[in-house]
């Protein structure tokens, strides 16, 4: 409600020509239900301006997204003859990175999944591949 001492402005739900925020709680279980890692701003700008994260920790990414997923992990395991014992040893070796973002990028619809589940553009996720060991026929 406008008053003579409150102005009006833009973030007035009472302004004219804005439309009120019809799910105030949905901004709210978003954060709650969901850790975003803090990227560095160094590594490159996803869209909107978002930092995109260092090719080794998106490809951390890749493996937890990969172990929480009941139908990926299994499917990666397969492909890759990597036993599941092997996967937390393993993890901050940049060959098995590689082959984590090697296994998203030969499936679109997990490529897709994977980038919209931390706002990434995809070209960041064959970029970070492009990076670490194995990417290039120049390594």
């Amino acid at each position: 409600m406008r008053t003579p001492d409150r102005p009006e402005t833009q973030d007035d739900p009472e302004t004219p020509g804005r439309r009120p925020n019809r799910n105030p709680g949905a901004t709210a279980r978003r954060d709650r239900n969901e850790v975003r890692p803090n990227f560095k701003q160094s590594a490159g700008a996803g869209p909107g301006g978002k930092a995109v994260p260092e090719p080794e920790t998106l490809a951390l990414l890749a493996l937890a997204h990969v172990v929480s997923d009941e139908a990926l992990l299994p499917r990666f395991l397969a492909l890759s003859g990597v036993a599941p014992g092997e996967l937390r040893g393993r993890a901050q070796d940049p060959v098995l990175l590689g082959a984590l973002l090697d296994f998203l990028l030969a499936h679109e619809p997990d490529l897709i999944a994977f980038a919209a589940a931390y706002e990434l553009p995809p070209t960041a996720i064959a970029a970070a591949r492009r990076a670490l060991p194995g990417g290039t026929f120049d390594d």
